[in-house]
């Protein structure tokens, strides 16, 4: 694998001058495509890079994961992208100046606020003829709290109109009466033995 990457540094030094270009016009990677992510809901995070102008990211080669327990990403829709011709890679989808898009996020019960994202992508510089390794780039996002579930805000508001209605409240004291109970969320009727 070090002979592959010592390889691929050392292709990537000697092309720009075979063009007459030199290596200081190739930003850095992280220059040429920023990556950033922010969090617009309690589970929705909103990605993008801004892509350097005479640069592009190939579109199959953006990927979004994370490994926070406990938190899953939901499908993502990648936007279409510009339909190029490579001459190495053929027909290919590119994003140019930016591309931005949401990233749904499923959490499970107990996980934490913070979601760590690993975005991963591949790119080119137009001007100097070079591609890019594929890259790596991270970011931690604070997601707002999580929706009250409809269960929880159901139980307390109907509380609430139990005692404020004398309807709701003749059969809340009906229930009581047959011993039914709420506890954690569940109702159950308690049976005397």
């Amino acid at each position: 694998m070090r002979k592959w990457w010592l390889l691929w540094v050392m292709a990537l030094a000697c092309l720009p001058a075979a063009y007459g270009q030199s290596a200081a016009q190739l930003l850095p990677a992280d220059q040429a495509f920023q990556f950033s992510a922010k969090a617009v809901g309690p589970d929705t995070v909103h990605v993008q890079w801004k892509i350097a102008n005479q640069y592009h990211l190939y579109r199959k080669r953006v990927h979004i994961s994370t490994d926070t327990p406990g938190i899953k990403l939901g499908k993502i829709d990648l936007p279409a992208g510009i339909l190029e011709h490579d001459p190495v890679l053929g027909d290919s989808r590119v994003y140019r100046h930016q591309v931005a898009f949401n990233v749904p996020i499923k959490r499970s019960a107990g996980a934490p606020d913070t979601v760590h994202l690993i975005a991963k992508s591949q790119g080119c510089s137009d001007a100097v003829g070079v591609c890019y390794p594929p890259q790596t780039q991270t970011a931690d996002v604070k997601l707002p709290p999580p929706a009250a579930t409809s269960g929880a805000a159901g139980s307390s508001r109907g509380s609430e109109s139990a005692s404020s209605t004398p309807a709701l409240s003749k059969l809340s004291q009906m229930g009581n009466s047959l011993a039914l109970n709420h506890q954690g969320g569940h109702e159950f009727l308690a049976t005397a033995q």
